[in-house]
């Protein structure tokens, strides 16, 4: 059953600040596809129920880590020292969410510490990340139930 993809630009996350200077690239893992997708097999009437479902109802997950590792796994540790966590904006697009608990990465939040949970790197972390949401268009930041049908609304995600 395809996913109506929500209004995705094309933003990639920092890409307002200048790669190298910034901030170290790392080849990052791809957000979307990365394994053969199983489309279980349903006939077209079952497939219509559940598009309008999907449509006129909100679709939430409650526990998500939306960054985007790098592909070189053994670059994990080096990769969170930095600070900037990749939020995956093209793999949200095609979630078929609307609503984002998004739970940050800040146990594994390693900039000053290996230990994590550091209140400074707590609220680095909760900075870089809310200054990247604001830099693009497909994640509204959610702070009341309003903002949560306003996203559906737009065809964007709640977080």
């Amino acid at each position: 059953m395809p996913i109506k993809p929500k209004k995705y630009d094309g933003y990639r996350s920092f890409s307002y600040l200048e790669e190298g200077k910034d901030y170290k690239p790392y080849k990052l893992s791809r957000e979307y596809d990365r394994v053969e997708p199983f489309m279980y097999p349903v006939s077209k009437d079952e497939e219509e129920k559940v598009e309008k479902f999907m449509d006129e109802n909100l679709v939430i997950s409650l526990h998500e880590h939306t960054f985007v590792t790098p592909d070189d796994l053994s670059q994990i540790f080096e990769f969170r020292r930095q600070g900037r966590d990749w939020t995956g904006y093209e793999g949200l697009s095609k979630s078929g969410l609307d609503v984002v608990f998004e739970n940050f990465m800040d146990g594994t939040a390693f900039i000053t510490s290996n230990a994590g949970w550091k209140w400074n790197d707590v609220l680095h972390d909760l900075g870089i990340r809310y200054s990247d949401f604001a830099h693009q268009d497909l994640v509204i930041r959610a702070e009341t139930t309003e903002d949560i049908y306003r996203a559906k609304k737009e065809g964007k995600i709640a977080f």
